[in-house]
């Protein structure tokens, strides 16, 4: 099973008519609506940078994840954006690397990566959506990619890094 949370009333009445398990959530409330050890993965995409106290979700998530279970997290990265990230007035928790993994070991989380995540270069994103390439590949791939300097100028058109992943692993 699929279950939806959001912040907005409005994006969960939309969800709802498009026959998507949605509820409403202050994500910045002590507390995750669900038992312990429910979920097989969570996916957090654009949601940390709107959240004031993130380790206390990222320590929720955890809880209600199942032994082994995993969290995948997309997020600004404020190194490569500086001031832009602010162009966005509901941003309010800027993150970099090493910031992220300094937040998912405070939570308890011991089995993660934190890499740079080419959102715009094209393709990139089926490919991860679709478990063709994990986010060490796609790495992997950039860093190879940038080795060649008509490579490296295609890729400068499509991405300017600013993005973060995290997997991470109870």
């Amino acid at each position: 099973n699929i279950i939806g949370i959001d912040a907005d009333k409005d994006a969960v009445k939309i969800a709802r008519k498009r026959g998507i398990s949605c509820r409403y959530f202050n994500a910045d409330s002590n507390k995750l609506p669900f038992k312990h050890n429910s979920f097989d993965a969570v996916n957090l995409k654009s949601v940390l940078a709107h959240i004031n106290n993130s380790l206390q979700l990222i320590r929720e998530i955890r809880r209600v994840l199942k032994p082994n279970g995993k969290l995948v997290i997309f997020t600004a990265n404020i190194k490569i954006l500086k001031w832009d990230f602010y162009e966005d007035y509901t941003h309010v928790s800027p993150f970099t690397q090493n910031s992220l993994k300094q937040l998912l070991c405070d939570a308890g989380f011991r089995k993660y990566e934190v890499y740079n995540f080419p959102m715009r270069m094209f393709g990139i994103g089926f490919l991860y959506r679709n478990k063709i390439l994990t986010a060490q590949k796609i790495h992997h791939v950039e860093k190879f990619v940038l080795n060649f300097p008509i490579a490296l100028r295609l890729f400068r058109l499509f991405d300017n890094r600013a993005n973060l992943i995290a997997e991470c692993y109870k």
